[in-house]
């Protein structure tokens, strides 16, 4: 039996307690649940929605169950005194009816991601009466389609989960932005969900500026401005209005190698990041990303010369070269 749909009992003239059924359509019958699987409760009276009488004295009973059980149906006659005689009894299973869109019950691990991680939706169906639908008793389909910040749009088909019964769709995300998804089954929209990806922590920095010099000469004691543009491993840029923080380091060639550290604030809209330095001690000096104490060379930048105060009048600003 299918929940929610109209099923059907035959009771023959002469049944198995050897009664004579009456030959009229209005015989009261009764039909009770004796035991089921779940939480029923026992001997819960199951309604007749109706009685036919076929050829040759048989009794239909139509009945209707809407929950999901193995239900133990005891079939009842009403006798004339009043007293009800048990004249059969039928087991039916009840399985569940087909997945109802407006009962679809849709989660995710977490709306908020950093580039590289997993966007994982689970999806649970339910019939019209709130019965589990089990994925791995049905045919039904479901697929995530997510639009992408640059306007792409992918299809995440969802696998059956045999732990639970139900559904997951997952899909790594490497573009920082918002993504939009709308969760479709069997062709129809059943909920819509945005997700946010962050950009990843910081992998390389590199110096926008294209003059086409070998290196950067400074005076020491002079403040020294270095402009960069961060990104992650996946290619995700900073974003001035993330309000990520970069710390960038110059750091000493040589025997004793010194290194100087400057936290990098916002430099204009388009993402970039300024550091300024005041190198005191004359020499070659390379631009260093530090990150949890590791520092990494800057792509593209040329090296840093100090000279002394006495040995040159430039101008104190100055912006590092690309390659």
């Amino acid at each position: 039996d299918i929940a929610g749909q109209q099923s059907y009992i035959d009771i023959e003239p002469w049944n198995a307690n050897k009664i004579l059924l009456p030959s009229g359509d209005s015989t009261p019958f009764y039909l009770r649940n004796n035991k089921s699987t779940s939480q029923q409760i026992q001997d819960e009276e199951i309604a007749v929605d109706s009685v036919q009488v076929l050829y040759g004295g048989m009794h239909r009973l139509f009945y209707t169950l809407r929950e999901v059980d193995v239900y133990e149906i005891v079939v009842e006659l009403n006798s004339t005194s009043g007293s009800r005689t048990n004249i059969a009894t039928i087991e039916r299973e009840v399985r569940a009816g087909p997945v109802h869109i407006e009962h679809v019950e849709i989660t995710t691990v977490t709306n908020s991601l950093v580039a590289g991680e997993e966007f994982i939706v689970d999806v649970r169906l339910f019939d019209e009466f709130d019965n589990f639908v089990d994925s791995n008793f049905s045919a039904d389909r479901v697929e995530v389609v997510l639009k992408q910040p640059a306007g792409d749009v992918r299809q995440m088909l969802a696998r059956r989960n045999s732990t639970n019964g139900g559904w997951r769709a997952s899909q790594a995300l490497f573009v920082r932005g918002h993504y939009d998804a709308d969760v479709h089954v069997n062709g129809a929209v059943a909920g819509h969900l945005v997700v946010s990806v962050s950009a990843a922590p910081w992998y390389t920095v590199s110096c926008e500026s294209t003059e086409a010099v070998d290196e950067l000469i400074s005076m020491a004691g002079e403040p020294l401005s270095i402009i960069v543009n961060a990104a992650d491993r996946h290619g995700n840029l900073a974003q001035t209005a993330g309000g990520e923080t970069l710390t960038l380091g110059l750091i000493q060639e040589g025997s004793t190698p010194t290194e100087l550290t400057s936290s990098a604030a916002a430099h204009d809209a388009d993402g970039s990041y300024a550091a300024v330095f005041s190198p005191d001690v004359a020499g070659r000096y390379g631009v260093r990303m530090i990150t949890e104490g590791e520092s990494t060379d800057a792509i593209g930048c040329r090296d840093v010369v100090i000279v002394p105060a006495e040995a040159s009048n430039r101008t104190s600003q100055a912006v590092l070269p690309q390659s």
